[in-house]
């Protein structure tokens, strides 16, 4: 895998993470890519960077739809609700939790 590769072999000063499928649609119509792509792509990345022993910041984006329907404001502490979520948002609060 191309990222897995650069990450062990290459320095660098912060990684951010962005990569996701988003689209609530193709993530339902698809939750595989999904699964693959948003939740097994960012372990191996991570997994990567442990292999490497990177002490380089990773930043992970996220999404608002991890905290579902709620009223705003919302925290970064409410409860979320995986039930309730589309896959795209499922698959982005999985990673969170890790």
């Amino acid at each position: 895998d191309y990222v897995v590769h650069q990450v062990l072999t290459k320095r660098f000063d912060v990684i951010f993470h962005l990569a996701a499928i988003s689209s609530v649609f193709i993530s339902e119509q698809n939750e595989e890519l999904c699964r693959e792509v948003n939740i097994f792509g960012t372990f191996h990345l991570l997994n990567a960077m442990m292999k490497n022993n990177s002490q380089t910041p990773f930043i992970f984006s996220s999404s608002g739809s991890v905290y579902g329907n709620v009223s705003c404001p919302s925290k970064e502490d409410d409860h979320i609700n995986l039930e309730n979520l589309s896959f795209y948002a499922f698959s982005k609060a999985k990673i969170g939790r890790a």
